[in-house]
C-alpha cells in the first residue's frame, strides 16, 4: 500500500496531520475503485504556506473526518499490506505519534521509501534525474 500524509508542518511533535490518501497495489496495478482518501479535521489557524502548499481551506479541515476515526480507517484499509511511501521517515513518524495521541496505539510498522528503492530498482532512470529527484518527477517518469 502506498500512503501519503500531508500535514500541518514538518515538526511531528507540534503539526497534524490535514489529509491522508493511500492507494492499494493488487496484481502489479493499482484499482482506482480501491482507494482511502481523508480530510482530516483539524481545529485552529492554518498557516498561509500550509493552504497554499495543500489546497485545503480552513472550511475543509472543518468539516474533515475526525482523527481518531481517519487513523483507524487508514489502518483497516491498509490490513496486512506492505506500508511505502516517498520519503518515509516524516510520514512514518507523523504516523507514529498521531496514532499514539489519538488511538493510544503503539505502532512501529515498517515503511519502505520509494525515495530510496526508486534508485536501486530503475538505475538509469535515476541517473537521468539526477540523485535529489522528488515524487513529481519519478511520478512523471511513468506517466502519473
Amino acid at each position: 500500500m502506498v500512503f501519503d500524509l500531508e500535514a500541518s508542518g514538518l515538526d511531528i511533535r507540534r503539526d497534524r496531520i490535514l489529509s491522508i490518501g493511500a492507494v492499494r497495489i493488487e496484481d502489479l496495478a493499482i484499482p482506482l475503485g480501491r482507494q482511502y482518501d481523508r480530510i482530516v479535521r483539524a481545529p485552529g489557524p492554518l498557516g498561509l504556506a500550509s493552504r497554499l502548499f495543500h489546497g485545503l481551506t480552513r472550511a475543509d479541515l472543518e468539516r474533515g473526518t475526525a482523527p481518531r476515526d481517519a487513523l483507524a480507517g487508514l489502518l483497516d484499509f491498509a490490513g496486512d499490506a506492505v506500508w511505502l511511501a516517498f520519503h518515509a521517515g516524516f510520514d512514518r513518524a507523523l504516523l507514529t505519534q498521531a496514532l499514539k495521541t489519538h488511538l493510544s496505539r503503539r505502532w512501529d510498522g515498517v515503511v519502505l521509501d520509494l525515495a530510496v528503492l526508486a534508485p536501486m530498482l530503475f538505475p538509469d532512470r535515476a541517473r537521468q534525474l539526477g540523485p535529489h529527484a522528488g515524487l513529481d518527477a519519478w511520478g512523471a517518469v511513468f506517466g502519473l
